[in-house]
């Protein structure tokens, strides 16, 4: 069972995520009911590329999600 809460564990490991190659964010997720660390990419990691499993006991899940752009559509002229 995690120690911490998964938005803490986040915000702690987040910046060091971000400096690999292809990872555009982090995000919670959920599997069978359980909370995981979602490592969100802009591509499949390259062959030979390493992710951990668990980061402070949450399961760790990689997703392909594309390049990732601020959506400018709410802004106010």
């Amino acid at each position: 069972m995690p120690k911490r809460p998964l938005i803490d564990v986040l915000r702690d490991h987040t910046p060091e995520l971000m400096r690999r190659p292809g990872v555009v964010g982090t995000a919670e997720g959920e599997e069978n009911g359980r909370p995981v660390f979602l490592i969100l990419l802009v591509a499949a990691p390259a062959p030979g590329a390493e992710f951990p499993t668990v980061i402070e006991d949450y399961p760790v899940r990689l997703r392909v999600v594309g390049q990732v752009r601020a959506d400018s559509s709410n802004r106010k002229p």
